[in-house]
């Protein structure tokens, strides 16, 4: 909340920005979107981008050159983690992956929870059951139907007791 409240007139500036372009500005904590579903160019694009790291220094901020992209037309776009390049955003294949390999290795007969704790290195067998759970509990926030899924495959594991 302190973050917001000090970067209000800049999420200010940027909107109007953004809006003066009829483009759009997202913002989650220090990732920045701007898109738009009009035609664009890579040379307007640059302008939104030389413009926006300009306000970024005025107010005190410094752009991360090594994270700004700019996506042409059919490209693929993440955004926060996530495909942003249809209609409603969706997990990426290597997330996804992710998730599968841990709950494949859980019920799997020949590695299941034990070894995959040591496998992987983490410290703790709740510390990995909380890791997992909360990579579905935000698959789940994404695409509901998909984490339903992985979420039932999770309930089957057999945890050993603590």
């Amino acid at each position: 909340m302190l973050a917001n409240l000090a970067s209000y007139q800049l999420d200010e500036d940027f909107e109007a920005l953004a809006t003066s372009r009829n483009w759009i500005y997202s913002r989650y904590a220090d990732d920045l979107a701007f898109s738009t579903k009009h035609p664009s160019n890579r040379s307007e694009a640059l302008h939104v981008s030389r413009k926006a790291e300009a306000l970024l220094e005025r107010h005190g901020f410094a752009a991360n050159r090594s994270k700004t992209c700019i996506a042409p037309p059919g490209a693929r776009r993440l955004v926060l983690g996530l495909l942003v390049d249809r209609g409603a955003p969706r997990l990426p294949r290597a997330f996804r992956d992710n998730i599968e390999t841990h709950l494949y290795a859980l019920a799997h007969a020949d590695i299941g929870p034990l070894r995959h704790l040591n496998k992987r290195g983490f410290a703790s067998l709740i510390g990995m059951r909380r890791h997992i759970e909360g990579l579905i509990a935000f698959a789940h926030q994404v695409e509901p139907t998909y984490a339903a899924r992985l979420y039932a495959r999770f309930k089957k594991v057999a945890w050993p007791a603590q």
